[in-house]
């Protein structure tokens, strides 16, 4: 009986153990990567033991991928952004990042955002970013190599605010692009640089009669040009003639027809034309072609011979041919009656 009592109380002492062990709780594991996991084991096969607070044997490592905006390729003033995801959470302060040019670190440029500047030009920029996790894992990821280039020239236009010019004339000249640049202008006469006229407006000078001005206008951009010129413009002298003669005279005598030549480029020595008609019947019947030469004042005077058998209407023009530089004019009509 003794035995039996013995085997009971120890059966009653085994009972009374699991009675007081308590069960582990429902999310009993927490092993640094993750928050917690069930009881039993969720991995197959179990990775774990329920209740343990420390396995780090299957934790995830760290690692990263990045890459820039744009590809492989910039141009000269564009923003490079770049994206870094990690393979685990990782700790924010600690997260650094590092633009390289040809695997020196550019200063200053420590964040996603990079502006390609002219000095990037036949290099190689690179992006690296650098993290830590809440296990103290370290990690690096690159973007792939970035090649900028100079973007495309810009274009441009120019014309002009009139197509016709003389003395004291002011010709602004419009220059357009197909984006902002930094532009200096020029004036030509006759393909030689104006001195001083180096703004889009100029005005024409006794020098210019005669000459082909333009504008050239020069874009500057990362150290290349691109030129556009207006149309060219030649300025003329303006020229004016009248004409005159006395209303009626006797026929047989003569008609004395005065005349003025008015031009902004000096009359004197300038040819003039002198053409006479007479009205026989319905039509008017040429009857001469003289020239002369203008006086230093502008003024000049012809004398045409009219028949006695020569009554009726007669009339005068005088015409002026024009020169280098100067317009050419014709007077209106100076009529006569020969009685």
């Amino acid at each position: 009986m003794s035995l039996l009592r013995r085997l009971a109380a120890l059966l009653l002492i085994v009972v009374g153990l699991f009675a007081a062990t308590p069960t582990a709780p429902a999310l009993a594991h927490r092993d640094g990567c993750h928050a917690a996991h069930s009881c039993p084991s969720d991995a197959n096969p179990p990775s774990y033991t329920c209740g343990d607070t420390g396995n780090y044997n299957f934790c995830p490592g760290l690692s990263g991928s990045a890459f820039a905006s744009g590809g492989t390729t910039a141009t000269v003033g564009s923003a490079l952004d770049a994206y870094v995801s990690w393979s685990v959470a990782v700790i924010s302060a600690s997260t650094t990042y590092q633009w390289y040019r040809s695997g020196v670190a550019i200063p200053s440029a420590v964040t996603t955002s990079y502006t390609v500047t002219l000095d990037d030009i036949g290099q190689v920029l690179v992006m690296t970013a650098s993290a830590v996790d809440g296990r103290g894992q370290s990690a690096t990821a690159s973007t792939s190599p970035v090649t900028p280039a100079y973007p495309p020239l810009p274009t441009g236009s120019a014309s002009l605010n009139t197509s016709t010019a003389t003395i004291g004339t002011t010709v602004t000249a419009t220059v357009q692009w197909s984006r902002a640049v930094s532009a200096t202008y020029q004036w030509f006469r006759a393909n030689v640089p104006i001195a001083g006229a180096t703004t889009a407006v100029y005005t024409a000078t006794r020098a210019d009669l005669g000459q082909p001005l333009k504008l050239v206008a020069v874009a500057t951009e990362y150290g290349r040009t691109v030129t556009v010129a207006t149309p060219v413009l030649t300025p003329m002298a303006t020229s004016k003639l009248t004409l005159e003669t006395r209303p009626t005279i006797r026929a047989g005598g003569k008609a004395v027809v005065r005349g003025t030549l008015s031009t902004s480029a000096g009359p004197a020595g300038r040819i003039v034309r002198i053409t006479t008609w007479q009205k026989v019947g319905h039509r008017w019947l040429l009857r001469s072609n003289v020239t002369t030469t203008v006086s230093k004042t502008g003024n000049f005077t012809v004398k045409q011979r009219i028949r006695s058998s020569q009554k009726g209407s007669w009339r005068f023009k005088a015409f002026y041919a024009g020169a280098a530089g100067v317009k050419a004019a014709q007077s209106s009509y100076a009529p006569l009656l020969a009685r």
